[in-house]
């Protein structure tokens, strides 16, 4: 009998809760030889307003395959990359036993040398995969939401309150917000409060993108590693409406990507979260898929800058 028991088999946390999928692109490196490491996390336990996201990491993955891969931008081929898709985490019915996993897994890629990207899946899963650096890395989340909450509808560790846990892990200083547009008062006083720094959509507008782009710059620059995090409700509603809380006034697509590319400067991970693709026709998961090919763009684009 096989027992899928770490201390049995000896198996990695990667080999253990990973499961192959559809990949990504529909093409995949060896994982010794990668570079980049796409794992998807089908997991919305604590959804509260459109779940579904526990669907999308599949469902952007087949939109991946009917997209082109040459970046404009970048003057890349996705395809010319190396990157390998493990596939799915195994996630748990507990909510830290899935956040304890991911911890384990995105350790496994970091001791292996890769730079993962992970497709959500609801935003919680942030934590567990931030929490892997051990506090040695700096956020920049684009994100309608702040997700400062304290607590929501009795949960500390939810999607509304993961960014309070992670500036509680990481200090507040360390963590920049773009895009955001709705909040509550609790969280609009703990961002004054803590110092948590923030590009409102408000800000973004009167300042404009090269300014805030200038801003964004000043953030990375203070920071040794960076960890970016893609809740696609940053997004205008016309734009990518399959979201779990849709949010009116957001970015466009080609501001989002503008802003990513600065951010790669740095970047030590990523990952994209929160779509729901049973609320539109699929072009949301499309818009997606085009981001990650173009965040992996610049991200091969900035390392052979370096090498």
């Amino acid at each position: 009998m096989n027992q899928r028991v770490k201390g049995v088999l000896n198996l990695s946390d990667r080999e253990l809760y990973c499961s192959p999928q559809i990949c990504f692109g529909g093409y995949r490196s060896a994982y010794e030889d990668s570079d980049y490491v796409i794992l998807g996390i089908p997991f919305d336990y604590t959804s509260t307003f459109r779940s579904g996201a526990r669907f999308a990491p599949n469902q952007i993955r087949i939109a991946s395959l009917n997209i082109e891969t040459y970046s404009l931008r970048f003057g890349l081929d996705a395809e010319d990359l190396r990157v390998t898709d493990v596939g799915d985490l195994d996630v748990s019915g507990d909510v830290e036993e899935t956040l304890r996993r991911i911890r384990g897994v995105v350790k496994d890629f970091i001791a292996d040398g890769k730079l993962p990207i992970f497709i959500g899946g609801e935003h919680t899963l942030t934590l567990g995969s931030v929490k892997a650096f051990e506090g040695e890395v700096g956020v920049v989340c684009f994100d309608a939401h702040l997700d400062l909450r304290d607590d929501y509808l009795g949960l500390r560790v939810s999607h509304a309150t993961f960014m309070r846990r992670i500036c509680e892990s990481i200090g507040p200083e360390n963590v920049l917000i773009i895009g955001a547009r709705a909040l509550c008062r609790e969280e609009a006083e703990f961002a004054r409060e803590s110092g948590v720094n923030i590009i409102n959509m408000l800000d973004l507008r009167n300042l404009g993108v090269k300014r805030s782009i200038e801003k964004l710059r000043r953030f990375i620059n203070s920071q040794e590693r960076v960890y970016i995090s893609i809740d696609m409700d940053v997004l205008d509603p016309s734009i990518a409406p399959a979201v779990q809380n849709p949010e009116p006034e957001g970015l466009l697509l080609h501001e989002l990507v503008e802003f990513i590319a600065e951010c790669t400067a740095k970047a030590s991970a990523l990952d994209l979260v929160e779509v729901t693709p049973v609320y539109d026709n699929g072009m949301t998961c499309i818009h997606a898929a085009k981001v990650i090919y173009e965040a992996l763009s610049s991200l091969e684009a900035r390392r052979k800058r370096r090498t």
